[in-house]
Formats: C-alpha cells, structure tokens, sequence
C-alpha cells in the first residue's frame, strides 16, 4: 500500500524507547505506528490493519519479537515486507534465531533513530526496484 510517508510499524513494550523512536524516525520522514499488544495474534492483526511499508520489532520477554517476526513472514499480505529486529542481546543463539526467524536485519542496541532511518530507507529502495 502506498502512503505519503512510508509507514512504519513498531512493535516494542518499553515505552520509553519506543517514544523515542517514534519521535526519531518521524522527524526522518516517516509515519511510525506503534503495535500496542504483547498477544501475538492481535499483534498480527494490528499490524496486518495498518498496512506497514516495514515493520521493526523489538525482542521482547519470551521471544515475542522472533515469533512474531516468523507469524508476519508466513503471512502472505505482509510477509514481501521488510522487517527488522531490534535486540540488546548480543548472546550468539538469540542472534541467530534473530536472523533465521527471517528479518532482514538485526540491529544490536544501543542505535540511533538516524541509523535505523537510513538502514530502512534502503530496504524501502531495494524493495521499490526489484
């Protein structure tokens, strides 16, 4: 779906990070919604109904961000879409399952609004030419 600014769907529990990014990534141009469910199910939904350019999603207790990753991936009106992790964890097997989970990128905290803007819009790119 086309919208005036790419829009951005952010899942993420802690709402002070999440503030920060939807300040950020809105100051660089795009329109940031925020997923407001930990039920993955409903955040599927959530997500399916805004109807997202991208969607970047925080590793949340329990995985949440892994799962749901692979529930958006299965998904066939919101799997083409580019997706990334965001993670505080460096541990070698949370980066893996990050990566096999299918997100395009995962982007290791601390990271700045900037960067994960400049990292989308290259995604947004790759994803307009091919």
């Amino acid at each position: 779906m086309r919208h005036e600014r790419p829009r951005i769907a952010l899942a993420d529990a802690f709402n002070d990070e999440r503030e920060m990014y939807v300040d950020s990534l809105g100051h660089e141009g795009f329109d940031v919604r925020t997923v407001s469910t930990l039920d993955l199910a409903e955040a599927v939904e959530q997500i399916r109904s805004l109807a997202p350019d991208a969607v970047l999603v925080r590793i949340l207790p329990g995985r949440f961000g892994i799962e749901l990753i692979r529930r958006l991936r299965a998904d066939r009106t919101l799997g083409h879409r580019p997706m990334m992790i965001l993670t505080s964890s460096t541990h070698a097997d949370i980066l893996r399952e990050a990566h096999d989970c299918g997100a395009a990128d995962v982007l290791i905290l601390p990271i700045t609004g900037e960067q994960i803007a400049d990292l989308l819009r290259r995604r947004l790119r790759r994803r307009k030419s091919a």
